[in-house]
């Protein structure tokens, strides 16, 4: 265990209380999280100069995150925050896409 969690833990007698102590310590944490994560989804942009593969892993890592917080996103709506974040040349691509949803 981290030294600085044991300033929470360290007078609990049993296992169990630590445990819940932890698990409501980090479940704050994550109520507070979703909001911030959500919205860096949508606010996320491929940059001029970057790659669509570091982009799309970009998306992949806040929707895992979403997902590890207790959020998960529908695929769908990955879809539309994914295409809505591409650059202006990508967009005649991308309403064909939209169409399919």
């Amino acid at each position: 265990m981290q030294d600085h969690l044991l300033v929470y833990v360290g007078s609990l007698k049993k296992s169990k209380h630590v445990y819940d102590k932890l698990v409501g310590m980090y479940e704050v944490n994550n109520l507070n999280l979703i909001p911030s994560l959500k919205n860096k989804l949508k606010e996320l942009k491929m940059n001029r100069g970057k790659s669509v593969q570091s982009y799309v892993m970009r998306v992949s890592q806040l929707r895992d995150q979403l997902q590890t917080a207790g959020e998960p996103i529908s695929d769908r709506e990955l879809v539309m925050v994914t295409l809505q974040g591409l650059p202006p040349i990508w967009k005649l691509h991308s309403r064909g896409i939209y169409d399919d949803l």
